[in-house]
């Protein structure tokens, strides 16, 4: 690397390339071993039902609750009517 009259800058960007990973590696290491043992011990999986249940009646729902940053407005009215419908 050619510093010319930047040497100052090539100093301290030779300083940043020599610094140590070591707790990157550890980092690494830790979270090797954690999704091993989420794999081996199936964290991640559920329990999920081998024959098809009907659910075709339930529904769900989720409403923003307005912000009392303001007036109410039936704007709010119209988005809560379509929870009951």
């Amino acid at each position: 690397m050619d510093c010319g009259s930047t040497g100052s800058v090539c100093s301290s960007i030779n300083i940043e390339e020599k610094r140590s990973t070591i707790k990157l590696d550890t980092i690494r290491t830790i979270e090797n071993q954690m999704q091993k043992q989420w794999f081996d011990k199936k964290f991640f999986e559920a329990n999920a039902p081998t024959q098809w249940i009907d659910n075709s009646n339930k529904y769900f729902v989720t409403f923003p609750y307005p912000y009392m940053n303001g007036r109410l407005h039936l704007g709010h009215t119209f988005s809560l009517s379509k929870c009951e419908v």
